[in-house]
């Protein structure tokens, strides 16, 4: 009799605690999956059916080095692979609006080239596209704009901005981005695509006030001098740039970095300040390079950081 009565109420005890943390406040869940990797959510799913199906309707989803578990002798083609079809499942299951989709290669390697594909699939997914809707369109940054005319904060990070540049790349888009305010990229200055992207993207919104930049490592080869028409790619904005602030990181001094600082800096009549950080080892005639440069707004300060400044 003892016994039963220490296991009766030893699942007495379990239940309460069970439905403890079942009745948390749905706003007290919200926050504490908020906290948590995407990994380390899908886990509190176990704890009951309410934390199930809020993990599957979680609005903000951020993929990243600790959405998968990896081996430390593990190979990286099987990290990436397991990163890849995470996400597959993550998308299948979920349902509900999603507001943030973010992916991040930051500190790690586990997107790469091959990754493009994968990509485009998932962008299909959040537009609630398919390839059928969108035959006959050439161009990806059309495809993304076109079904998500409304972004706010755009970050491109990685090769993504390498997807966007595949196909043809409009010197404005159709339709403007009037709710985007903030951009910030990682750009390859040796692939003129890239830049032709983002000039589009700077010319078709009116509303930009911040702008933050990163050059990536350089492939050579893409783009010489010799090849280069600084015409075709900087041509003159219907309309002025609006931007306020520019932050430009890790440039080398290259004629087409400094043809896209003098460009900014030439049809942006509102700019306030322009941040510029080299990389090292840079020449030392860039700070003077930068000073000269013609300026539409009276009020604009270039402040150079360089390592020795």
């Amino acid at each position: 009799m003892y016994i039963k009565s220490v296991k009766a109420t030893r699942l007495k005890m379990t239940d309460i605690e069970s439905d403890r943390i079942s009745c948390l406040p749905d706003q007290l869940i919200d926050k504490i999956l908020s906290y948590l990797s995407i990994k380390e959510a899908g886990r509190t799913s176990v704890l009951s059916r309410k934390w199930g199906k809020k993990w599957s309707t979680q609005p903000d989803l951020v993929f990243d080095k600790r959405s998968v578990s990896t081996l430390a002798l593990e190979d990286l083609s099987i990290i990436r692979h397991k990163f890849l079809r995470m996400i597959d499942h993550v998308l299948l299951l979920h349902s509900g609006p999603i507001n943030k989709f973010k992916l991040s290669n930051s500190g790690s390697n586990i997107m790469g080239v091959n990754s493009l594909a994968d990509i485009h699939r998932w962008i299909l997914h959040l537009t609630g596209s398919n390839q059928r809707r969108l035959h006959g369109c050439s161009s990806n940054l059309l495809k993304l704009f076109d079904h998500q005319p409304h972004i706010v904060r755009l970050v491109i990070d990685d090769y993504f901005l390498k997807y966007l540049a595949a196909g043809v790349v409009p010197v404005k888009l159709p339709t403007p981005c009037m709710n985007l305010t903030y951009l910030g990229l990682l750009i390859n200055f040796i692939d003129s695509k890239e830049i032709s992207v983002v000039l589009c993207l700077l010319k078709s919104s009116p509303k930009i006030r911040e702008f933050t930049m990163f050059a990536i490592e350089k492939q050579p080869g893409l783009l010489t001098p010799a090849s280069y028409c600084c015409e075709d790619i900087f041509s003159k904005p219907d309309i002025p740039l609006g931007l306020r602030y520019v932050n430009i990181e890790d440039i080398s001094g290259n004629k087409f970095e400094l043809d896209f600082i003098k460009y900014l800096l030439l049809y942006s009549p509102v700019l306030e300040n322009m941040i510029v950080k080299p990389t090292q080892n840079v020449k030392p005639e860039l700070m003077t390079e930068l000073i000269r440069f013609k300026r539409a707004s009276s009020q604009a300060e270039v402040i150079y950081r360089g390592k020795d400044s």
